[in-house]
């Protein structure tokens, strides 16, 4: 059973050998997503993004750790989280640990309190800290897999506390990682040596250019088009989607509908339906969310329109578009809005006539 346990800062953060080190590739040009109904963006989760900045990619080679589900690494000999455990800094909120006293802190739920399991051998890192959202699993663990090119995949094994549903099976297995040598994380897993890859994607900073490779790769997996399939102007609806609600989608779905669009529900499509759908369309539109993620599987050039609520903005979008789609939003507002400076997933409401008018806009349009 593993109780509190401590950030290693300084020189035993950094522990792990670099295995193989990715360079930044020349920067591409950056486009602005356009705005429509407003003048100036609400506030996001962090600045927006006006450069195409990363970093190098790296491989590390830990020994002897410890996992823990939702994306927690310890030293095996004196439990300290290792630095790989956060996606940013350990000041930031982590969703499998709790801070209880300065950086000092107690995993969440009782999986630590369950007994050891030890795995000898070469294990790959694929995990998150949300385990079963789509959005999640498709830029924080599946472009993981960028780095299995560099790596002896003769017996590696896989290392996820990831909800494995029929759908992550199949992806996962298009990307070389085939079910029978993925281990659940399910309480504390002891590595003796494990290998973590640099984040691909990282949210609020970055969308590295190895993440189309596999972006390619998974779009792969798209089923033949078919008549009943829609598109190729795609409303990609969240009205069965219970987090977030846009309370006034039905109507804001009629107007799409009118101009020319099929609503689509992706959740309850197979994922080679769902990218099928994608790949055919030229103009996407959709609340913002995971669905929404899915237009980098849109033809290139493509022309996709958020809509966003200004109390839950983020930057990811817009970093998935540099290169690959055209971005536009038009925004709503929290039906109670939230204290200043605050995010809220509060239900939210659309002005059907600026939805209109970006529908109509020759940007859009083209």
């Amino acid at each position: 059973m593993i109780g509190e346990v401590a950030y290693a800062d300084g020189r035993a953060a950094a522990v792990g050998t670099p295995v193989e080190i990715i360079r930044r590739l020349p920067h591409r040009p950056f486009e602005l997503p356009r705005l429509f109904g407003r003048a100036e963006f609400p506030p996001a989760d962090t600045d927006l993004p006006t450069a195409n900045a990363y970093p190098d990619l790296r491989v590390d080679e830990l020994d002897d750790v410890v996992l823990l589900p939702r994306h927690v690494i310890l030293d095996g000999t004196c439990r300290q989280v290792l630095s790989q455990s956060f996606k940013k800094t350990p000041r930031q909120r982590h969703f499998g640990l709790n801070l209880v006293g300065d950086r000092i802190y107690q995993p969440r739920g009782r999986f630590h309190q369950r007994d050891e399991r030890r795995i000898d051998g070469s294990v790959f890192y694929l995990d998150c800290e949300f385990p079963d959202i789509y959005g999640h699993h498709l830029l924080e663990v599946w472009l993981q897999t960028w780095a299995l090119d560099l790596l002896d995949r003769d017996d590696l094994r896989f290392a996820t506390s990831i909800q494995l549903r029929p759908y992550v099976l199949e992806v996962l297995a298009r990307l070389g990682v085939p079910e029978h040598r993925i281990i659940p994380i399910t309480g504390p897993l002891r590595c003796a040596r494990l290998f973590v890859a640099s984040p691909a994607v990282l949210a609020r900073r970055y969308v590295h250019p190895v993440a189309g490779r596999v972006i390619d790769r998974i779009a792969g997996l798209r089923a033949d088009s078919r008549p009943d399939l829609p598109g190729p102007r795609v409303y990609v609806s969240r009205s069965r989607i219970t987090e977030r609600p846009l309370v006034n989608e039905p109507e804001l779905e009629k107007i799409a509908t009118e101009a020319g669009f099929d609503v689509f529900h992706a959740q309850e499509h197979s994922i080679a339906d769902q990218l099928a759908v994608f790949h055919r369309a030229t103009h996407v539109v959709g609340p913002g969310g995971s669905g929404m993620h899915n237009a980098v599987f849109a033809r290139p050039g493509a022309n996709v329109l958020i809509l966003g609520s200004t109390g839950w903005f983020t930057v990811i979008d817009i970093l998935l578009a540099q290169g690959r789609y055209h971005l536009g939003y038009v925004f709503g507002d929290p039906v109670d809005p939230a204290e200043h400076g605050r995010r809220t997933k509060a239900p939210w409401s659309l002005d059907p006539e600026h939805f209109r008018q970006a529908l109509g806009d020759p940007w859009f349009k083209q």
